[in-house]
């Protein structure tokens, strides 16, 4: 289990665990952003606020396909305990890239 505790802590998680994708520098960024953005969500750190809702403990479990033995991180899922004690679950099939795009422009 990793304790995050900053915003910056959780970008170097997920890119560790493989969210960065292919593409351009800006698509592989736009991925760990939507990464980090769904997890803060989850804990219930607000938007914009650094350090605030922080730290959260996190924990990954990631699809493995028995038969090829290939990782699919995007289907996996975090296990979430908030900093006000509260445990969440976040499904990575349920969270979009385009959609975080969409929101952010906003």
């Amino acid at each position: 289990m990793a304790t995050l505790k900053h915003w910056r802590d959780t970008l170097d998680y997920v890119s560790r665990l493989g969210f960065a994708g292919s593409g351009s520098i800006q698509a592989r960024q736009d991925s760990l952003m939507c990464v980090v953005d769904a997890i803060e969500r989850a804990a219930g750190v607000p938007r914009g606020k650094g350090d605030i809702g922080y730290p959260i403990r996190i924990t990954f479990k990631c699809y493995v396909d028995h038969g090829t033995g290939f990782r699919y991180p995007w289907l996996g899922r975090f296990e979430i305990r908030c900093a006000n004690g509260t445990n969440t679950d976040l499904q990575m099939a349920n969270v979009s890239v385009d959609r975080y795009l969409e929101n952010r422009n906003r």
